[in-house]
């Protein structure tokens, strides 16, 4: 006798699940290191938030450390953007972004995302939530060609990452949803890197003024929201 269609789509989606699962929990594992970060290549549980911590979860999940891979709250406005335009991005946790960096899956269809919310879930019981985030700023897309904050710091500011102060480290983060333009990234590669925001800015303005503009108006959100991050803690 021959086995339910649908029982048998049951199983696959549960094995891929479970698969999944497996690849994010060993690419976290194997690729997470706090050094660039602190100092030290091991967590240390007195650690506080660094600059680009603050400042990527002020612009991406100011409520990370209260929620377990998804916002209830974020659910309406997602079915919303669903029934008003047919899409379901938007509205993301640091894990859904790890999932999909991990996968490499960013279609956007219904099957996808009850997948990504599923594992984005169930990696908060395997991995620890600086595990999750360390491995998810070490792995993002800054910019042509750069990946990582601390290639992004180098890049931008010639400093390692855990020298940044909070207006640098934004800039940084504001480049995650605005990635920097490949004819920037080519001239702070032969000008050797900035030493101050506002000459970014300025050299910027001249190379894409739409993305200093997107850059700048997300780094004053950090300058100005940053504490709600700390006091979700």
């Amino acid at each position: 006798m021959t086995p339910p269609r649908a029982s048998i789509s049951t199983k696959r989606f549960l094995l891929e699940l479970n698969r999944d699962l497996q690849e994010i929990n060993q690419n976290v594992r194997n690729s997470v290191s706090f050094d660039f970060l602190h100092g030290h290549s091991k967590f240390k549980p007195g650690d506080p938030l660094s600059t680009i911590e603050i400042a990527v979860l002020t612009l991406e999940d100011r409520r990370y450390f209260s929620h377990f891979g998804f916002e209830l709250r974020a659910v309406p406005r997602l079915l919303r953007r669903y029934l008003r335009t047919g899409q379901l991005g938007g509205i993301s946790t640091i894990e859904q972004q790890v999932v999909r960096i991990v996968t490499g899956r960013y279609d956007r269809n219904v099957n996808r995302k009850i997948k990504e919310l599923l594992l984005a879930f169930f990696i908060n019981f395997h991995l620890g939530k600086r595990e999750i985030l360390h491995f998810y700023l070490n792995s993002s897309y800054f910019g042509y060609g750069v990946v990582g904050c601390n290639e992004a710091s180098q890049l931008l500011f010639s400093k390692d990452i855990a020298m940044l102060c909070i207006e640098e480290a934004a800039i940084i983060a504001a480049c995650l949803p605005v990635p920097m333009p490949r004819l920037l990234v080519e001239e702070l590669r032969r000008s050797g890197g900035h030493i101050s925001p506002s000459s970014l800015f300025k050299e910027a303005r001249h190379i894409n003024s739409r993305w200093e503009r997107e850059v700048n108006f997300r780094t004053q959100i950090v300058l100005k929201k940053s504490h709600r991050v700390l006091n979700n803690l």
